[in-house]
């Protein structure tokens, strides 16, 4: 979900990334793009129905920030797992406040200067600056996180170096109605005067954070945050699809597989008592009920029968049936 996804270039490290924790999450993760100015034409549910996790990375502007919005909107009432980065994450700040808090006017100083609501603001050391070339914030910073939340969780430690790039922040002045709403402040800058990660409570994984840590991933070692976002994605869809039909097909692909095992079992036995004429016959056909599908599991998709396996060798045991039958 962004501004730029028509040049997919501009979000290669994303790209990368996900692609990194999809290898540590044992899963090829696929990736639909969509554009934010599209959304605001239409709808966010028209474009995102159906997807297992949104993610939205940086960008400067206002062009295509109300259609992010009613994404970030879509994926906290629906449930499904958020992943905001840089804008990313101050859009999930503006949208909290909007629809959650009740502050409808509340936005960024990036997009309103007269907001008088301005819960993402610009950094006091920016307020001077007139030229804009390489005078962000820029570079690797700390941030200290609090034991209890999703970015603990994925980092294993409490203080952390990642990369910055941006001009504005979280409004200080709005951190403690934030938190008295339900937004976790996840990490601090040291001094705890910058805000860092953000998170929504009542989401299974809803995680907003200023820096940038898709340029710390590598194909060997994916970052932790992706890496946590792709699992919680892959495990609900695990627990969805064990509720579905595959259950159903388990049950019948078992319930199959003690037919066909009962019958040869039987038919071996009365080979035993016939052994001058019907032992050729019904190796065969024994032969034969040996080919039924197998019930394999996956971590991802549940219990599914590999009906591949049986169809490939259905010639074969109409073969043996048949030749068991006249010899």
């Amino acid at each position: 979900m962004g501004k730029y996804v028509s040049l997919h270039d501009a979000y290669i490290s994303i790209y990368e990334a996900l692609n990194h924790a999809g290898v540590k999450n044992d899963v090829k993760v696929k990736i639909r793009w969509i554009d934010s100015e599209e959304i605001e034409k239409n709808s966010a549910q028209k474009f995102l129905k159906g997807v297992d996790g949104i993610i939205v990375p940086g960008g400067f502007g206002d062009r295509g920030i109300e259609g992010i919005i009613s994404s970030i909107k879509y994926a906290r009432e629906n449930k499904i797992p958020l992943f905001g980065i840089c804008l990313g994450m101050q859009l999930i700040v503006v949208e909290f406040f909007r629809n959650v808090v009740g502050l409808k006017d509340a936005n960024s100083l990036e997009f309103d200067i007269n907001s008088k609501n301005p819960v993402i603001n610009l950094m006091e050391e920016q307020v001077n600056v007139t030229q804009k070339g390489a005078t962000m914030r820029l570079g690797k910073y700390p941030c200290t996180l609090d034991i209890g939340t999703k970015a603990y969780e994925a980092y294993g430690e409490n203080l952390i170096y990642e990369r910055h790039r941006h001009r504005f922040e979280f409004n200080n002045d709005y951190r403690k109605l934030a938190e008295d709403n339900g937004m976790k402040i996840a990490g601090v800058s040291p001094d705890n005067k910058l805000v860092e990660i953000v998170e929504i409570e009542n989401n299974p994984w809803a995680v907003g954070v200023q820096f940038h840590p898709e340029l710390k991933s590598r194909p060997n070692n994916a970052h932790p945050l992706f890496r946590e976002f792709v699992a919680n994605i892959k495990n609900i869809k695990y627990v969805k699809n064990s509720n579905k039909n595959n259950w159903n097909w388990r049950s019948l692909c078992c319930l199959v597989r003690f037919i066909m095992t009962w019958i040869k079992d039987i038919v071996l036995l009365w080979t035993k008592v016939n052994l001058s004429y019907g032992s050729k016959r019904v190796k065969m056909i024994s032969k034969a009920l040996c080919f039924i599908p197998e019930i394999k599991t996956s971590r991802l998709t549940g219990w599914t029968p590999d009906v591949r396996y049986l169809w490939k060798r259905l010639p074969a045991m109409a073969g043996m049936i048949i030749t068991g039958a006249f010899c």
